[in-house]
């Protein structure tokens, strides 16, 4: 008789959800905080762009595996 004390694996759907409601709680909390001196130095304007840039890319991933999966 044995006893499995470990606990099950997260669900990845609530993983990958806490994570992006983390993000979103911190871009919120950056964006109110935003000085026009900060957009005015490069590297914010470039950090804003590639958070941007990825929210687009989950975006496109999201939509390219709905569609994989009606297809299938």
């Amino acid at each position: 008789m044995g006893f499995n004390l470990a606990s099950p694996p997260p669900d990845p759907l609530d993983v990958a959800r806490r994570r992006i409601e983390a993000i979103r709680s911190q871009l919120a909390h950056t964006s109110a905080r935003l000085t026009a001196a900060d957009v005015a130095d490069p590297r914010v304007t470039r950090a804003i762009t590639e958070a941007a840039d990825a929210a687009c890319v989950i975006g496109s991933a999201c939509r390219s595996v709905s569609r994989d999966s009606v297809t299938s």
